[in-house]
């Protein structure tokens, strides 16, 4: 666990999460038994994917720094929202990850570039 100005970072064992019906509710459970005596703040989790290795956690954190971004500029209360959960959005949505979204169009428009090139006619 560390911390930076507004931000905790921590890093929760999947045994434990999966004790939970989802990360969310394991996300929001944190939040109302460490938080719920703090009122002055507003408090925002988002959840990365999981992360296997500690090469992983570079990425981790952007995820869930991106989701945090995407839940204060969407019109939603919730507290907690897990990465997996914003699928392409969290993609699209933050232009400095060119690459990522490159590799999502490649992977999202291959069925349409397979079939025309199988199907291709001369015109």
């Amino acid at each position: 666990m560390t911390t930076k100005v507004n931000q905790l970072i921590a890093v929760i064992p999947e045994d434990f999460i999966r004790q939970f019906s989802s990360e969310v509710s394991c996300g929001q459970w944190l939040i109302d038994q460490i938080f719920s005596k703090i009122k002055p703040f507003e408090m925002k989790l988002g959840i990365s994917s999981l992360c296997q290795q500690a090469s992983d956690l570079k990425k981790g954190l952007k995820e869930a720094e991106k989701t945090i971004k995407i839940m204060k500029f969407s019109k939603s209360n919730a507290k907690v929202k897990a990465f997996k959960e914003l699928l392409a959005v969290a993609k699209l949505i933050c232009s400095e990850n060119l690459p990522e979204m490159e590799a999502l169009s490649h992977t999202m428009l291959q069925k349409i570039k397979n079939y025309d090139d199988k199907h291709a006619q001369i015109y």
